[in-house]
């Protein structure tokens, strides 16, 4: 029975236990997110090297000598 002093009920155990299941849930879904931006993220320095590369070659054939590295 609740007491009838609270303004709101107590939290029971199933409240709790699904309030624990949902902040797992959570944690879950944010190491996935994280992981994901760590994959995008070497995905781009591979492809910016890729495009370095490709612009190098270019200013070595096109451009008349060697490219200046920034």
């Amino acid at each position: 029975m609740a007491n009838p002093s609270l303004p709101f009920a107590p939290v029971t155990e199933g409240i709790q236990s699904m309030a624990a299941l949902s902040n797992a849930l959570l944690q879950t879904m944010i190491e996935a997110q994280r992981t994901q931006i760590a994959v995008l993220t070497a995905w781009q320095k591979s492809l910016s090297a890729i495009n370095q590369e490709l612009w190098d070659e270019w200013a070595c054939r096109f451009a008349g000598g060697a490219p200046i590295d920034v």
